[in-house]
């Protein structure tokens, strides 16, 4: 493999692990803002089992959910013990079904809801909805998590936070359309609001970090490349040097014009000769 290749496979692993970052950071459960409110929801990062019971003769059937808003479940000793029975790893919410007779106990399905994996990442989205009364801070939190499949078909979970102060309760709503729609009464779902001076970095700064990355990864790549393939040393690394040497001159020369065209602009009509 030539050097100039090895140079672009640096480059690409660099930009994906950024990519990966971002993406890994876009959830975070201990400190999640929405529209100028903060939540914490590290309590809830654990493995929460919720559990349906309906008779199916000549057997019951059980539908186990195994959930996690946080980060990829972590199992116990119950039903889901066999690797057969276990959602694959990086999964956020699993679906198991079990029917059991008095002498037979069979697993019939198991189902990925919502998790996060390279070619299907979580993708977490987040709505505050309106609050009900005057004096409440907010109204419910949604949070839809993504990246779940099932025989072919993509499945996503759309959790409905409420604030209360007094219960602690998750309920599974329903199951249609390949969307698990579950409601969760918790205080930890009561946000508080974040003051002005404490808000997370505007769009605009946002947008100068962005730049700052990309010349960074450019001057870094382009002198590794430089350096691999050339030898290069000292400013000889920098890439595109000429253009770059012809800045300062490129910048000097477009004020001046730009000068020129803003002074002109002010005495209209004919000149003294």
């Amino acid at each position: 493999m030539s050097k100039f290749k090895s140079s672009w496979i640096v480059a690409v692993v660099v930009l994906f692990m950024f990519g990966r970052f971002l993406e890994i950071r876009a959830f975070n459960c201990s400190n999640l803002e929405v529209e100028g409110i903060r939540f914490d929801f590290t309590e809830l990062n654990r493995t929460f089992n919720i559990t349906n019971t309906e008779e199916s003769p000549p057997t019951m059937k059980y539908t186990t959910y195994l959930i996690n808003p946080c980060s990829p479940l972590t199992y116990n000793n119950s039903v889901e013990t066999h690797n057969e029975n276990m959602c694959e790893d990086g999964a956020f919410i699993c679906e198991i079904i079990t029917h059991k007779s008095e002498n037979v106990t069979l697993v019939t399905s198991v189902k990925t809801v919502a998790g996060n994996f390279t070619e299907r990442p979580l993708d977490p989205q987040t709505v505050l909805g309106p609050s009900s009364k005057a004096e409440d801070l907010h109204g419910p939190l949604t949070v839809s998590l993504h990246g779940g499949i099932f025989v072919g078909q993509k499945q996503e979970a759309n959790i409905t936070f409420f604030c209360d102060e007094k219960e602690e309760n998750i309920t599974v709503k329903a199951y249609k359309d390949n969307i698990l729609f579950i409601e969760w009464k918790t205080l930890h779902a009561c946000g508080t609001k974040i003051p002005e001076e404490s808000k997370g970095l505007g769009a605009f700064t946002k947008f100068l970090i962005f730049i700052f990355i990309i010349v960074a990864l450019y001057l870094m790549i382009g002198a590794g490349y430089k350096y691999h393939v050339y030898r290069s040393r000292g400013w000889d690394l920098l890439p595109n040097r000429d253009f770059w040497r012809d800045v300062p001159y490129i910048a000097s020369d477009l004020t001046k014009n730009l000068f020129n065209t803003i002074r002109g602009g002010r005495h209209p009509g004919y000149s003294r000769v």
